[in-house]
C-alpha cells in the first residue's frame, strides 16, 4: 500500500519472540535502507535511503530475515 510517498509494508513475522531485520535493495542490488530488531507485523517506509535521501521511482526489493528464514519481495516505489 501506498499513501504519499510512504510505503506500508506488511511483514509475516512467525513469531513475536524472535526479532526480524528486513532490508531494502535498489534494483542494482545496492542496500538503501534496512530495519532491525522487528516485531511488528508492519512498517512505513517513506521512500527515503539511510542518509534521508528521496529515491527515486522504480523497483526495490525487500528481504525480510527471521533466524533462518529469507523471505523476498518486489515493490514499486511511486509518487
Amino acid at each position: 500500500m501506498c499513501v504519499k510517498n510512504n510505503i506500508y509494508i506488511k511483514l509475516h513475522i512467525p513469531t513475536t519472540n524472535i526479532p526480524a531485520s528486513l532490508n531494502i535493495f535498489d534494483i542494482t542490488g545496492k542496500k538503501v535502507k534496512s530495519y532491525y530488531q522487528l516485531t511488528d507485523n508492519q512498517i512505513l517506509w517513506d521512500g527515503k535511503d539511510e542518509n534521508n535521501i528521496i529515491l527515486p521511482e522504480g523497483i526495490y526489493f525487500c528481504v525480510l530475515k527471521v533466524d533462518d528464514l529469507i523471505e523476498t519481495k518486489k515493490i514499486v516505489l511511486v509518487k
